[in-house]
């Protein structure tokens, strides 16, 4: 956090630690760019929400179930993995939020199912 802190301009930037009282929601309003972890498929889903770029910041580690992620976000034109400049590209936001409704909705018993109200 102290590196990247470092070497971001603070008047156009914020770091914000793991816990701290961070104004999430609005900076995922009112960033023109989003650095996000790598190791947070949630982080990166939220970013992409909002259609401006999106750079991941690599860390070491990983899994298969990561790699076949970060894959689909790049490939879908949303991700890039941060390089040490910002650069600006557009894509389409990605909502995933209906194909996972669909997904937990297909796979509840068929009794539990019928129960559900239809979406609206």
């Amino acid at each position: 956090m102290a590196r990247l802190s470092a070497v971001l301009d603070p008047a156009r930037s914020a770091v914000f630690e793991a816990g701290s009282d961070a104004p999430y929601h609005g900076v995922l309003g009112l960033a023109s760019h989003l650095l996000v972890s790598c190791d947070s498929a949630n982080m990166i889903g939220e970013a992409a929400f909002t259609g401006r770029p999106v750079f991941a910041l690599p860390l070491p580690g990983g899994s298969a179930k990561f790699a076949r992620f970060h894959l689909g976000m790049t490939g879908s034109g949303a991700l890039r993995w941060f390089e040490g400049r910002l650069a600006d590209w557009t894509y389409a936001p990605i909502n995933s939020t209906p194909t996972i409704a669909d997904e937990i909705l297909r796979r509840l018993p068929p009794d539990l199912r019928q129960r559900m109200p239809a979406p609206r």
